[in-house]
């Protein structure tokens, strides 16, 4: 049975095009007009990929009318390579260069084949592989040239898994899976993407601590081993729940792995042997693509990780003095937080670097943008979207956040794990009763800030019951008529937490978000959170969730006393969702976030939702937030500036300047101004999203390992 290779092409004028290759009669065919409806090809499986020209208003649709050459050439930088190809090729090869998804991120059609191996295309230092093909009229000759460099020199530690030989065999088979997958992603790593290794190393790491963890799980005498706590060490329900969490975490990795493989690997050179199972990208493959994820979202733990604010924290928090908990929001005054002690940046310094672990990133169709311990994921639409507001790569950053608290939170409350925590509560209790109390002491600043953690929870539990149980009142009566109950025990504090724990969790992500990836900039922020979350089938049975977490982190940013902050980030939040409905009117999430704020009886009860999510917030940002960070993030590229509060990339959609991009958080930002203001560019959507994907893919990673 033929089954059809489809190339799909855009010309200058963006109506889609395409190459067919048929290996039974080995036939090429170029012709323009949609993708053929499934009824058309059933009997004839096909494989396509969109391409864009370089040049669009100066690309020629290819002819294969006599002998025709076809290059495929992959880069690791595909985006500075090109640039450099376009002040170094003859002139009249330009208009025949064409760029992909994949990992062959560059095609190139000739008349003549010596040219597609002049120096100027093989001598490019981060050239990983080329493949050409000889086309007569349009008939694909057998013979293939291709080329692969050599495998990496990459120092690597060692790359040896634990033997789990003696392991159950249902976790024999798990752990075999995770031995393939990884040392088939290494393998192919060497040849294509060396900066895979280290990540996939670190990997190996983990896994060699889930075995020795698992052997002892299912040791009969598990108390002689003083390495693990003594919870699991005594209690055989314990070390089920943990031996069952072990093994779902591998699962987990071999899922994630599997992915990573079919998606950064299908389509290398040789192209035909490696079909990308997404079907609309199934001969190219979306290599380049999947490294624009890898780099950027490398490029951002890479900054968090040179200033580790979790292990400042355990470290330098315990010895330095206490404050003010403000146990009544009646006395709330943040700005006597703002001194230097209490503030992150000071205590950075001296602390050690811990090991680079980067996550596995991949795209998903099911999970969208999600983050999980060892992954995190973007949506599939990201490839075809990803210079729109809605599918920007920007929104992988709250992910990235959600791994970042949990660091933080975990530094906080000194626990790895829910049985740990429980043990020392009874201490954190003491504390916050205390403070509560207003019972004198010598506090260290690690119990001021756990206390304000877990202050949150019963300022919350203290507004709800006012809520439901006054009528409206004005906001200074609320405050003073709040009447605080203090948990009965530390159980019940533990059983507000594990009720509320999503607001904390979300309050933190959304105001280190904010402040680190956006500048504090309304308009960017809230533009990229209301066009992607009208994407998301839970948000309107939820609005009023998503409407408090917008307020919370715009009111970071003003000043003022709470109900002045909270009046003020009503009207800015109004005004931002107001002018994304004038972009595109029919958007059924913003028009009920909109009624939603536009009635007056709402806002009693949002207000006390806010009281205590401000307070929460306004400790993560005094004590939490890194300007030294938030600076690292776009700082470097002579390419991006400020101007009065903006994020401004200087470079225009489409164009190849010949460098890679330094800062891929402000390029990324730049982009996503341009959409919100819909500033228009002589290519479609689909035809800039490929071009961002490619340069975010060439990410200049090595400032930010320094």
């Amino acid at each position: 049975m033929p089954i059809l290779y489809l190339a799909q092409f855009r010309n200058k004028n963006s109506v889609p095009s395409y190459l067919t290759f048929s290996p039974k009669l080995r036939e090429i065919t170029f012709s323009e007009g949609p993708i053929p409806p499934a009824r058309e090809v059933i009997s004839r499986p096909y494989r396509t990929s969109p391409v864009f020209p370089v040049l669009p208003t100066e690309s020629l649709a290819p002819g294969f009318s006599g002998q025709t050459f076809l290059g495929f050439f992959a880069y690791d930088r595909a985006f500075s390579a090109i640039g450099r190809l376009l002040r170094q090729l003859p002139p009249d090869m330009l208009p025949n260069m064409w760029f992909s998804h994949g990992f062959a991120s560059l095609l190139i059609f000739e008349r003549a084949k010596d040219r597609l191996s002049i120096p100027e295309l093989l001598s490019q230092s981060d050239l990983r592989a080329w493949e050409i093909w000889t086309l007569n009229d349009n008939v694909v000759h057998h013979q293939i040239d291709c080329f692969v460099a050599p495998p990496a020199d990459v120092s690597i530690p060692s790359l040896e898994i634990d033997d789990f030989t003696a392991l159950p065999s249902d976790l024999r088979q798990v752990l075999s899976e995770f031995s393939h997958c990884i040392y088939t992603a290494l393998e192919r790593s060497a040849h294509y993407y060396p900066g895979y290794i280290r990540p996939l190393c670190s990997l190996i790491e983990s896994i060699n601590y889930i075995i020795s963890e698992i052997q002892f799980l299912g040791n009969t005498n598990p108390g002689t081993d003083q390495n693990f706590p003594s919870y699991l060490r005594d209690n055989p329900i314990s070390r089920q729940k943990r031996l069952n969490q072990r093994t779902d975490q591998i699962i987990q990795l071999n899922s994630a792995l599997s992915y990573v493989i079919s998606q950064s690997f299908a389509g290398t050179i040789p192209i035909l042997e490696r079909e990308c199972q997404v079907q609309s990208y199934s001969l190219l493959g979306i290599g380049t693509a999947s490294l624009a994820l890898f780099r950027f979202s490398e490029f951002v733990q890479n900054v968090f990780m040179k200033h580790p604010i979790d292990m400042a924290i355990e470290k330098k928090f315990p010895s330095l003095e206490g404050t003010n908990i403000f146990p009544s929001m009646r006395d709330f005054r943040p700005a006597t937080w703002d001194h230097a002690d209490f503030h992150i940046d000071t205590h950075l310094a001296g602390i050690e670097t811990p090991p680079f672990r980067p996550k596995l990133v991949f795209y998903s169709g099911r999970l969208g943008f999600k983050e999980a311990e060892f992954s995190v994921t973007a949506a599939l639409q990201v490839i075809f979207g990803s210079d729109s507001a809605r599918w920007s790569l920007m929104t992988l950053t709250h992910e990235l956040m959600h791994a970042h608290v949990r660091a933080l939170l975990s530094a906080i409350l000194k626990a790895t794990d829910d049985r740990e925590l429980e043990k020392d509560f009874a201490r954190y209790y003491s504390d916050l009763y205390a403070y509560h109390k207003r019972k004198a002491g010598r506090w260290k600043l690690i119990q001021s800030v756990r206390s304000m953690i877990l202050n949150f929870f019963v300022q919350k539990r203290a507004c709800e019951e006012f809520m439901n149980g006054s009528a409206k009142t004005s906001y200074e009566a609320t405050v003073n008529q709040l009447d605080v109950r203090f948990p009965e025990n530390p159980d019940a504090l533990r059983q507000w937490m594990r009720e509320d724990f999503r607001d904390l969790n979300e309050i933190m992500v959304h105001v280190c978000d904010y402040h680190y990836f956006y500048n504090s900039n309304d308009e960017l922020y809230l533009g990229l959170l209301w066009e992607s979350w009208s994407t998301v089938p839970s948000v309107l049975s939820e609005i009023d969730h998503y409407v408090f977490r917008s307020l919370v982190a715009v009111a970071t940013k003003e000043p003022g006393e709470i109900k002045e902050r909270f009046d003020l980030s009503l009207r800015i939040l109004t005004q931002n969702l107001e002018q994304i409905l004038d972009r595109r009117p029919q958007n059924p999430v913003v028009e009920c976030a909109l009624t939603f704020l536009r009635d007056p009886n709402r806002h009693g009860s949002l207000l006390l939702r806010f009281i205590p999510a401000l307070y929460l917030a306004e400790v993560t940002l005094k004590f939490l937030v890194s300007g030294r960070i938030q600076a690292e993030l776009v700082s470097g590229d002579s390419n991006f500036e400020v101007e009065k509060g903006e994020y401004i990339y200087h470079i225009e959609t489409g164009e190849f300047p010949g460098f890679d991009i330094s800062s891929p958080v402000g390029f990324l930002a730049d982009r996503l101004r341009r959409s919100l203001r819909g500033i228009s560019s002589s290519v479609d959507e689909e035809h800039a999203s490929a071009w961002v994907l490619l340069a975010c893919a060439s990410v200049d990673g090595s400032r930010s390992e320094s």
